[in-house]
């Protein structure tokens, strides 16, 4: 009779062998600071060919957006705003000229804002991004005056 007691007697031995070790830590993630930028706004060519340039410069390789949010119209619901332009900045320290064309009928707009009030004040935005860093971006109000008979343009 084989039933249920075949292994009557049998021994079983088992080991278990455990090592534990600690990983490394993880590195501290660090945001690095925002970079540095410096710019400018050129206005000559905003009235007369409707585009309005950046000049600017980056202490590090980083990502610069432009764009900017031209006055309301008197019957308006809102202001208008130019299309974002990018320019990827690859060496510190390096000049680039990032182009912001403004449609004509924005262009008449702002001429007949100027001869009414004599200035017409625009605000510019330059965004900026760098790898590993917070984006942060800057803003400028830039003014556009009425050019005076018998000054020259420059």
């Amino acid at each position: 009779m084989t039933g249920d007691n075949a292994y009557i007697g049998s021994a079983l031995t088992v080991r278990y062998t455990w090592r534990a070790s600690a990983a490394e830590p993880a590195p501290p993630t660090v945001v690095a600071a925002a970079p540095r930028v410096s710019y400018r706004v050129v206005l000559k060519r905003l009235l007369r060919r409707g585009r309005l340039d950046f000049i600017a410069r980056c202490d590090r390789a980083c990502r610069l957006t432009g764009w900017a949010k031209l006055p309301k119209a008197p019957r308006a619901r809102k202001a208008a705003k130019t299309r974002r332009r990018a320019v990827t900045v690859r060496t510190a320290n390096k000049r680039v000229r990032i182009k912001i064309k403004v449609t004509k009928k924005n262009r008449r707009a702002l001429v007949r804002r100027m001869r009414r009030n004599g200035r017409v004040a625009v605000r510019t935005y330059l965004t900026v991004s760098a790898t590993g860093a917070k984006s942060r971006t800057l803003s400028r109000r830039v003014s556009i005056r009425r050019r005076q008979a018998g000054r020259r343009a420059r």
